[in-house]
């Protein structure tokens, strides 16, 4: 009788410090996590990590990638595509992309303040989702941002503007089916959102898919994993963040990558 005793006491115990400390579930709606994919780049300070991306017709390659998105944006991003491997970097003073396949570089000067007036472009832009949707000469246009970190394929995770725009553009097409918390199933110890739905016609085509799930950072909207699927539930194409590190001390600027002293420079990489 003595141990029931205890063991009921400790229960009450739990159940009047779980009364005061509530455990809130994680709620976000679709247009808020649709702005964040649409508007990533303003939501993290940096980025370190690398994913891959394969599909079924045999294309499988590795991005790496290191961005600074403020006060001296600067971005270092290597590929490699079964060997071959290709680094592009950017900073206040120079654009530079490494063919080490080839053995080849193209490098170029930054015109001065060109990232403090990119930036400033950027900030007066509308972060609604409804402003990435207009119509030109009654045609229907999909409105990119600009990148001032000039990250190229590491936009694919970093800033998934062209995903959010192309797969989410019709709520009625894609659910919320779930939100992770960092604590409980979030990839890479990041909240996380997970979203699927139906790929539009457009994308069913070019992609030989029908639906899609995401994974998505909830408060930076970086876009962690995504699959599309076939007819039979096959994934077709995959994209999957196997680390990520956000916000971590950047004294100045991310450092160019030397040229091997033997490499060529050339017009086009």
């Amino acid at each position: 009788m003595k141990k029931l005793t205890i063991t009921l006491s400790i229960l009450c115990f739990v159940v009047i410090l779980a009364a005061f400390n509530p455990i809130t579930p994680l709620e976000v709606s679709k247009e808020e996590i649709h702005s964040k994919m649409l508007n990533s780049i303003n939501y993290f300070k940096s980025a370190k990590g690398n994913f891959v991306y394969s599909d079924n017709t045999g294309i499988e390659y590795t991005v790496d990638y290191h961005v600074k998105t403020k006060n001296n944006p600067s971005s270092v991003v290597t590929m490699n595509d079964h060997g071959e491997k290709s680094t592009q970097s950017f900073n206040e003073k120079s654009s530079l992309i490494i063919d080490h396949e080839k053995e080849v570089y193209n490098e170029l000067a930054v015109p001065q303040n060109f990232s403090k007036e990119m930036w400033a472009h950027l900030e007066k832009e509308d972060k609604k989702p409804k402003a990435r949707y207009q119509k030109e000469n009654g045609e229907k246009v999909y409105v990119h941002y600009v990148d001032p970190t000039q990250m190229g394929i590491a936009q694919d995770s970093l800033y998934p503007q062209s995903i959010a725009m192309g797969f989410l553009e019709d709520y009625d097409q894609w659910e919320i089916t779930d939100v992770l918390s960092k604590e409980n199933g979030g990839l890479h110890n990041l909240d996380t959102v997970v979203i699927e739905g139906t790929l539009n016609d457009y994308y069913q085509k070019k992609h030989s898919a029908k639906t899609f799930k995401l994974w998505v950072s909830k408060d930076t909207g970086i876009l962690l994993n995504y699959e599309e699927y076939n007819d039979i539930g096959d994934v077709v194409i995959s994209q999957i963040t196997k680390s990520i590190k956000l916000n971590q001390n950047v004294k100045d600027r991310i450092a160019v990558p030397a040229v091997p002293k033997n490499y060529k420079k050339t017009e086009i990489c």
